[in-house]
């Protein structure tokens, strides 16, 4: 199976979201550094395009989209031997998750951040 091409940047994106499981774009600019976002809108709209992020739009979680792994993220992270693989397996059932359960990532990946940022200050 011939697969899309993805850049370092689009696979460090589908890392982060396999250990935050949902992130938002305004979260992303953070992990990355960024003060723009149109470079991650680039990113995520190809990954999207390519089926190996999913986009959720839930607007009792989050005003904007909410990306997730989708089944072709599978390819990428097969890789990484420190992936689960029964992780890999659920990948198809990301998308219909509750609302709860993907406010409760959300936030920890916002206290995750905090901690990053108060690390980096002193």
């Amino acid at each position: 199976m011939n697969l899309p091409k993805t850049t370092s940047q689009q696979e460090e994106l589908i890392y982060y979201l396999s250990q935050f499981r949902y992130l938002i774009v305004k979260q992303l600019l953070k992990l990355f550094n960024h003060k723009d976002p149109r470079r991650i809108h680039e990113w995520l709209n190809d990954l999207a395009r390519s089926r190996y992020i999913a986009k959720i739009e839930n607007e009792e979680v989050s005003r904007g989209p909410i990306y997730c792994l989708d089944t072709r993220a599978g390819h990428i992270l097969k890789k990484d031997n420190n992936i689960d693989k029964t992780f890999l397996g659920r990948l198809y059932k990301e998308k219909k998750h509750e609302a709860e359960l993907i406010k409760k990532c959300l936030f920890l990946c916002d206290i995750n951040l905090h901690f990053l940022s108060q690390k980096t200050k002193g």
